[in-house]
């Protein structure tokens, strides 16, 4: 009954119970076919087992989910054990397909016999026809000890052959390990009716009154090539005592094959896996196959050897001719180099060593040593070489003398030395092709304290600066043309603007510092668009009250841009992009401000003295407060008036010409529906400012937007890859979900973290992300509550979030346009979530024409008493953040014909709010209970309960299983990019990447 309260008429009561009771479900319907997928016959009986599956499929199309007959036999014969192989292998491996009813009946037939052979008495038991080998009789005269086969068609009467041959069979079936051979060649006919034994070849009787056995179907009076039974391969002919059995070693041998085609009716294997039934073998007969075991057990010597220690031994000596595959790789012997043919005819004149290499690890930067040659012949002048790793140069081996290039020997044209190509990878000092000598240094004594000093070893190698990266300090980006020619394009730009005058320093006045900054900027696709350099003053060094007083940075709400580009989306305004170069600098100080020179521009003839700024600069505390009253003035004087709900947003509307302004420090968004009146705004802006106009809004404080005229997709595809880059994940594998939904992240899991700056960094940025996808919200606001004293599980906690965002990175906000401009908000809490100090966590979404514009979660201030008081302090905070974007919508002049519609999923929190009844339960949240009642009675707000099967903020207040995550995930319109905007995934990746 709780679940049709407040529904007036049948009609909403019988949609609200089908909707819940509803068996057509998508879940329903997954965990059918799961149930499906898995069922198995296990001990239950055939019908049992048919019945069983008839029902699934029955429950699958009662819910209208169509099975087709292929899969229910897919699905039937998936789930039979392993007694019923050859006949799945018949059935799938047949040309013509067979009904479910053939299945059906073939099946419960396979399963009739099955019980038949399993009652056969022991007594009962089958006789094999084999013959046993006497390896110890094997002589030079017979070199095929371990071949059997049967003998082809027409030989069905013979009654004598030797140990080699007899019973050649039809098909590919075989059996082959060392020589051994059974069941080969293309014969059909098989074992005849008698029996054999080792070395005893008379004849047995064969059935009744003489009369030929069938090897078919076993039946007396005919053989087996007139057979009717003979191209039937689904019969199989009952089993008697006077037909061979089935002989299984579980000895393991070489070649398992198995084939289903063979036409033999006598089979030997290794594996008593491939039987479907067997029987044990009672009687004296065996087979034995050569497996060359004393080859391997004497550690793979020569056949000579293993003869000879066997018959030392008394052992009968092995005949195996196969290849040992360990002895061939193993005993294989590398080309020797080749010799050389120079001589050397006084001492000294070669020097033959022996290098050591390669090392396993890269000593050295960029440097990856070489395996020389042995032996190497080394001149002693080449001494100047530069080598991979610290080694002795050969010419401190030789003796030293006062003048020690004169004394040494000439060398052979034709010597080697030692090349450096291969050596370093990057462009290295080349050696000096001079003549260094040979040290001259008297001999090195022992320490007579026994103390050594460790020696030191200069790098062969120095990494030289690249232009692509970003120089740390002024001395790198001074080597690089690209950032010197940044630097002095900044520093024009300073001038031009009058940005500081030279004076002497005045005293008692703090002189603050300066550096420069350098920044690359992309482009969407991940290629360098422009070098920049910007002179920043040290603003640290300021002191309140005395060189600055207030301080306010120009930043939008995210929430206004979404709700901006949702109403420029629905009505199809143009949107434009502009930024202002050394936006700053426009502004003007009251205050006095003096800072040092920038480095590198120095004025010579003025090298003691300091700026005073007159204009604002980048650093300063009161400069983007400067920039914005700059700004702000010059729209208000052309009409535009400012935003009481966002203080960065500008509206201007005459009649039924409008425009709107975003302000986010020196990025500016311009929307409306007039494309003149845009473009007189920009060139007006354009005569002020130094402005560039980046034409339609594509690339936004790093999230990419792609508009396809009928729709709007911000990702942030570029940062989320350069995060995982930064926090060595870009190779990791991905993840379906952000958090796991097992026990919820405590403070006391896991060890203190020695160094929590990873942590935090990553955190941080994580927080960024959270602009355009709000399905890791909860679990970014959850890690950020360790930010004090975080864990290695928390670590592993925010690297599981940077995988997750690996496997979804082209996934975003995505917004589509709307004729009905309405107001409708979810709020949810989880009471008592935290496992450290019992607090609640509260969370909403609000969504604008359909598209989401605002969400939020959090954890309470405070301890809730009861589930509905922390319901309710989420319901207040969702009807704040409701009250502030109807505020927002009435300075855009959009109307709102009904009233916001907020659904809850608790019944007593939904009373609360319509009933003006204080309970004792509630009387604690007074001020929370005043604030939302007076909008129900305003009715400026309408709360509503829904099920909790259809709440959406389930997302941003709670750890979910995956199958729930992804469903409301796309319920908050966080999907793919559209496949017709994506262009070429593969070069997009590299470039995101690079």
């Amino acid at each position: 009954m709780a679940q049709i309260i407040g529904l007036d008429t049948a009609s909403e009561i019988w949609t609200a119970l089908e909707k819940i009771f509803s068996a057509a479900s998508k879940a329903c319907i997954m965990q059918l076919r799961f149930q499906l997928q898995t069922t198995k016959k296990g001990g239950l009986s055939m019908m049992e087992y048919l019945l069983k599956i008839k029902s699934i499929v029955a429950n699958l199309l009662a819910i209208g989910e169509n099975i087709t007959e292929q899969d229910r036999i897919l699905y039937l014969l998936a789930g039979l054990g392993a007694e019923y192989n050859s006949f799945v292998i018949t059935v799938t491996s047949g040309h013509e397909p067979l009904s479910l009813e053939e299945i059906h009946s073939m099946l419960l037939t396979h399963e009739n016999r099955l019980e038949q052979q399993h009652t056969i008495e022991e007594t009962n038991l089958l006789q094999a026809n084999i013959t046993t080998m006497n390896i110890q009789g094997h002589n030079k005269k017979n070199q095929k000890s371990g071949q059997f086969k049967t003998q082809g068609r027409g030989n069905q009467n013979k009654q004598q052959f030797n140990h080699q041959n007899f019973g050649r069979g039809r098909g590919r079936g075989h059996y082959n390990n060392n020589g051994g051979n059974f069941g080969h060649g293309p014969g059909r006919g098989s074992f005849n009716n008698h029996s054999y034994s080792c070395g005893n070849f008379n004849k047995v009787s064969g059935g009744s009154n003489g009369k030929p056995q069938c090897q078919v179907c076993g039946k007396y009076g005919h053989i087996a090539i007139n057979c009717y039974h003979r191209f039937d391969q689904t019969y199989q002919p009952t089993m008697n005592n006077h037909l061979a059995a089935m002989v299984a070693t579980p000895s393991i041998v070489g070649d398992e094959s198995w084939y289903m085609d063979t036409e033999a009716t006598h089979h030997l294997t290794p594996n008593l896996n491939k039987l479907n039934s067997h029987t044990q073998f009672v009687g004296s007969d065996k087979v034995m196959v050569g497996n060359d075991l004393w080859h391997f057990r004497l550690g793979h010597p020569a056949r000579k050897i293993v003869n000879k220690v066997l018959s030392a031994c008394s052992l009968p000596p092995e005949h195996w001719t196969g290849i040992c595959e360990p002895c061939q790789m193993a005993k294989s012997h590398r080309l020797p180099f080749t010799l050389s043919e120079s001589r050397a005819s006084q001492p000294f004149a070669l020097v033959h060593s022996d290098l050591w290499g390669p090392t396993p690890v890269v000593d050295f930067p960029f440097a990856k040593p070489s395996t020389v040659q042995p032996p190497c012949r080394v001149s002693p002048t080449h001494c100047a070489i530069p080598l991979a790793a610290p080694i002795t140069p050969i010419s401190s081996l030789l003796p030293s003398s006062s003048n020690p290039s004169s004394e040494l020997v000439p060398i052979s044209n034709t010597s080697v030395s030692i090349s450096s190509s291969e050596v370093a990878p990057i462009p290295t000092a080349q050696p000096s092709s001079s003549h260094v000598p040979s040290p001259c240094h008297p001999m090195t004594t022992r320490a007579k304290n026994g103390i050594f000093k460790p020696k030191i070893f200069l790098s062969p190698t120095e990494t030289i600066f690249h232009p692509l990266c970003e120089p740390n300090s002024f001395k790198e980006a001074v080597k690089v043309p690209e950032w010197q020619q940044a630097m002095h394009l900044e520093f024009e730009a300073l001038m031009s603007n009058r940005t500081w005058v030279l004076v002497s320093p005045p005293p008692n006045q703090n002189i603050i510092g300066c550096r420069w900054v350098y920044k690359l900027k992309y482009k969407p696709d991940g290629t360098v668009e422009r070098y920049k350099a910007r002179l920043v003053a040290k603003g640290f060094h300021q002191t309140p009250d005395f060189d600055y007083f207030e301080t306010f940075s120009p930043v939008v709400k995210p929430t206004t841009i979404r709700v901006v580009l949702s109403l420029a989306l629905s009505k199809n305004w143009s949107i434009r992009q502009l930024d202002v170069h050394n936006a700053f600098l426009n502004g003007d100080l009251s205050e006095q401000v003096f800072m040092t020179q920038p480095p590198g521009f120095m004025d010579p003839s003025k090298p003691n003295f300091v700026c005073k700024l007159t204009k604002a600069l980048y650093g300063l505390k009161q400069a983007p407060r400067a920039w914005f009253t700059k700004l702000s003035s010059a729209l208000v004087k052309w009409g535009f008036s400012v935003s009481q709900a966002d203080t960065s947003m500008f509206v201007y509307c005459n009649n039924s010409a409008m425009l709107v302004v975003l302000v986010y420090v020196d990025d500016i968004i311009v929307t409306g529906l007039s494309s003149l009146l845009i473009e007189q705004l920009i060139s007006s802006l354009n005569s002020c400012f130094a402005l560039k106009d980046l034409g339609p809004f594509n690339f936004f404080l790093g999230i990419e937007v792609l508009n396809s005229g009928s729709s709007l997709y911000l990702s942030q595809a570029k940062y989320i890859c350069d995060l995982l880059q930064r926090a060595g994940l870009s190779e990791s594998k991905s993840m379906a979900s952000p958090m796991a939904a097992g026990p919820v992240l405590s403070i006391a899991d896991g060890t203190r973290l020695e160094d929590p700056t990873l942590y935090r960094s990553l955190v941080g940025a994580l927080q960024y992300c959270t602009i355009t996808k709000p399905d890791i919200a909860y679990t970014v606001n959850k890690l950020c509550q360790f930010m004090h004293a975080p864990t290695s599980t928390h670590l592993q906690a925010v690297k599981r979030v940077l995988r997750y965002l690996k496997g979804s990175l082209f996934y975003g906000l995505s917004f589509q346009p709307s004729s009905s401009l309405d107001l409708i908000a979810y709020t949810d809490a989880d009471w008592a979530s935290c496992p450290d100090d019992r607090r609640s966590t509260s969370g909403y979404c609000i969504y604008f024409g359909g598209n989401l514009v605002s969400w939020s979660t959090s954890k309470q201030k405070v301890v809730s008493r009861s589930s509905t008081e922390s319901e309710y302090r989420g319901l207040a905070n969702a009807a704040a953040e409701l009250t502030w974007i109807q505020s927002l919508l009435k300075e855009l002049f959009v109307p709102l014909f009904q009233p916001p519609v907020l659904y809850c999923d608790n019944l007593s929190t939904t009373y609360l709010a319509a009933n003006p009844v204080l309970h004792s339960r509630a009387k604690h949240v007074e001020i929370d209970y005043h604030f939302v009642r007076e909008r129900v009675l305003q009715k400026t707000l309408d709360v509503r309960f829904l099920p909790s099967e259809d709440q959406v903020v389930d997302i941003l207040t709670k750890a979910l299983s995956t199958q729930r995550f992804l469903h409301l995930r796309s319920k908050l319109i966080v999907l793919s990019r559209p496949v017709c905007l994506r262009g070429d995934v593969k070069k997009l990746t590299a470039c995101l990447t690079t």
